[in-house]
């Protein structure tokens, strides 16, 4: 499986889709339902332009609102998706995707390394756009865990 990962927070990139280069399959992850507005914007987009590809979607939106994302994506994915992106990348090739693929087993971190971030530029990691209405605070933002084993909406 070849893997290519676009960060649509380039400027060049932000708002000018056009440039997103044609795939197979496109995932989204969202960590804030903040995002679904501009990420759907994106699927819809990519979908009139490459009606081929397929788009599947995870992440906490995801998981908390799963009609809206059902409605957005081709296929998503609840819960830990590392395991599912396989199957469904199996079942991709088979013609048989599903909707929906669900996991309830907490995440084995002792199965995979650390995440590398040595070959991102620096201001996709650490920026002052972020919290820029406080003036010009370098900052980034962090993703404390694997989800929460609470079920509070307010965050999302």
């Amino acid at each position: 499986v070849s893997v290519e990962i676009t960060d649509l927070r380039q400027p060049e990139l932000r708002y000018d889709y056009s440039k997103i280069p044609e795939k197979d399959i496109y995932l989204y992850w969202t960590m804030r339902t903040a995002d679904i507005p501009e990420v759907s914007g994106i699927v819809k987009h990519l979908k009139q332009a490459y009606p081929k590809a397929v788009h599947w979607g995870g992440g906490n939106h995801v998981d908390r609102c799963p009609d809206d994302s059902t409605a957005i994506f081709d296929t998503v994915f609840h819960g830990t998706a590392e395991e599912l992106l396989i199957s469904a990348i199996d079942d991709y090739r088979n013609h048989n995707l599903n909707k929906v693929y669900n996991s309830n087993v907490p995440f084995p971190f002792m199965n995979y390394s650390f995440s590398r971030r040595d070959f991102l530029p620096v201001p996709s990691i650490v920026n002052t756009e972020q919290f820029a209405q406080y003036g010009d605070i370098l900052s980034t933002g962090m993703y404390c865990s694997r989800g929460c084993s609470f079920k509070c909406n307010f965050c999302v």
